[in-house]
């Protein structure tokens, strides 16, 4: 039995995308900064209004067509495999969201064609900012703390509260395009490469699944890689049927999903702050027969 458990992180690298756009498409406002301040649960400090680290931003040193697949950028440093950036505006004032699903020397490959066409030196940037959390800033297992993201947009100041766990016992993302379609062969006819599944995958575990499962998780707790990686083909699965308007099939996987997570719940582990488990505490066997529930 593999427990795929992986890590405690005390702190660790917080990150936060503006909700909203400048009408221009541009970034926040430069002056006053981006700032970032920690609170606990209970509200209290755990850091005072610091500086958030903005993301990368560029500009193409070549003009892209309308449709093209790839862009060529002055400068590719920052850029990151599955990160969405903004693109524009170009000259007649339209800029979109793009998705790098590949980073070379000199430039970026998108998942999806570019609506508009764009000219050498038109911009490219994030829209994210992040703040690195030290060890020595939260010191012990906690939960439920929050970052109160500063910001301007268009002139205006934006606050927002992003929820985040000072520690986490958190498994790695293991399931790759290749695995899900052993467990799946239909998949390879319904995405039209391994890029876009391994694109599917990733979204899916970082927006549904990880979440679902640090909702179950007690401080300190582990669980079993090959559970969660069941749980997240159940989840594509289901993503996948939805979007061929699969309906009873999807809701089967939809179901699926659910006994699933509700595995992890019962295999959980508990830790202590060093680390520690239990030899007294067992995680539920793969081969173990499993109840669907109804």
């Amino acid at each position: 039995m593999r427990v795929a458990f992986v890590q405690q992180s005390l702190g660790g690298v917080l990150e936060h995308t503006m909700v909203d756009v400048p009408h221009d498409g541009a970034r926040w406002s430069s002056s006053p900064a981006p700032t970032v301040r920690l609170l606990d649960a209970a509200g209290g400090e755990l850091k005072s209004s610091t500086a958030a680290t903005l993301g990368v931003s560029t500009t193409l040193s070549a003009a892209a067509a309308a449709e093209a697949t790839g862009l060529t950028l002055l400068t590719t440093s920052g850029f990151e495999r599955f990160g969405e950036y903004l693109l524009g505006p170009n000259a007649g004032g339209e800029w979109q969201w793009v998705t790098v699903v590949g980073v070379s020397t000199g430039g970026v490959k998108l998942a999806e064609k570019i609506e508009f066409a764009f000219s050498s030196g038109n911009a490219i940037k994030s829209h994210s900012m992040t703040y690195t959390v030290p060890a020595s800033t939260v010191g012990s297992i906690a939960r439920d703390c929050h970052a109160e993201w500063s910001y301007y947009v268009d002139g205006v100041k934006r606050q927002e509260h992003t929820l985040f766990h000072v520690s986490l016992y958190a498994p790695r993302l293991s399931l790759t395009a290749a695995r899900f379609v052993e467990a799946f062969p239909r998949a390879r006819r319904m995405k039209a490469s391994s890029q876009d599944l391994d694109l599917l995958i990733r979204r899916t575990w970082q927006q549904h699944v990880l979440p679902d499962i640090s909702r179950l998780y007690r401080p300190g707790a582990v669980v079993s890689g090959e559970m969660c990686e069941r749980a997240l083909v159940a989840r594509v699965k289901q993503l996948l049927l939805e979007d061929a308007k699969e309906r009873e099939s999807a809701d089967r996987a939809g179901e699926e999903y659910t006994a699933e997570i509700d595995l992890l719940r019962e295999g959980l582990l508990d830790l202590d702050e060093d680390g520690a488990k239990s030899d007294s505490e067992v995680v539920r066997s793969l081969s173990t027969p499993r109840i669907r529930r109804t």
